[in-house]
């Protein structure tokens, strides 16, 4: 759902939010922030999962295969980056809540180009 401030989604584990991007693009890395105004919610851990297609969803994983959990924020104002060792060509992300302060809220970007 929408909060204000923020993108706010359900108390339950691996709850997700998509960015469809409409084309291919170049995924370099993401950016968290917490929800904005009076309300001290942010996401903590969360784990990212692309699509080429829509259909067929893979997540991004380790050199040994096991997904990787990404470190949220500490705080709602903060900017948590991180950039993936290797980009990956995608036209859907979604992003799936590990862990969250009060509720599962953000504010995310996507970085990368058009492929």
């Amino acid at each position: 759902t929408v909060g204000e401030g923020a993108w706010v989604g359900v108390r339950q584990k691996y709850t997700w939010i998509e960015a469809d991007l409409s084309t291919m693009f170049i995924i370099t890395g993401f950016a968290t922030q917490g929800r904005f105004g009076i309300y001290n919610q942010w996401t903590t851990s969360y784990q990212i999962s692309m699509s080429r297609s829509g259909s067929v969803f893979f997540f991004i994983s380790n050199d040994y295969g096991q997904v990787i959990d990404f470190s949220g924020n500490s705080d709602k104002n903060s900017v948590v980056s991180h950039e993936l060792d290797v980009p990956v060509t995608a036209s859907i992300v979604r992003l799936h809540v590990v862990t969250w302060h009060d509720v599962p809220a953000l504010r995310w970007e996507i970085y990368g180009c058009q492929a």
